[in-house]
């Protein structure tokens, strides 16, 4: 039996074999972090090697600031998966998640990386109910 959920970025369908993701941003999400990140950590270990680190120079504190931000971004997004069609024996774990207010289903995979599905606060009762029927903790 198949199940299918909108969510507010597109589909979420729960199959007999697989687990199909249908969504607009991850893609989009996957190649702007995967790009960004290193260009700006390119430029603060450039500005930081340029210039005698001054404790006293607010630039050179957002610099490192910078340089800390991008990098827990770029190891955030390395650990992340994209993948759109998920087999259920590639599946370890499926929960739903909050953090800061919006919810999002987490699924870890046996490989270590996690896909995360995000805007499913509408259909957060349905996905729960999904969840313990079919993926019982």
């Amino acid at each position: 039996m198949e199940t299918t959920l909108k969510t507010n970025f597109g589909e979420l369908t729960f199959g007999k074999d697989a687990i199909i993701i249908e969504d607009k941003i991850s893609r989009n999400s996957e190649r702007v972090m995967l790009i960004i990140s290193p260009i700006w950590l390119f430029i603060g270990v450039l500005h930081l090697s340029r210039v005698n680190f001054h404790p006293t120079s607010p630039m050179d504190w957002l610099y490192v600031l910078v340089i800390i931000v991008y990098t827990f971004i770029l190891l955030n997004s390395l650990r992340l998966s994209y993948q759109e069609h998920i087999p259920l024996h590639e599946i370890n774990t499926v929960k739903l998640r909050s953090f800061l207010g919006a919810k999002f289903l987490e699924i870890k995979l046996k490989n270590g990386k996690v896909r995360q599905v995000k805007g499913v606060r509408r259909i957060a009762t349905a996905i729960k109910q999904y969840i313990n029927t079919n993926y019982p903790q």
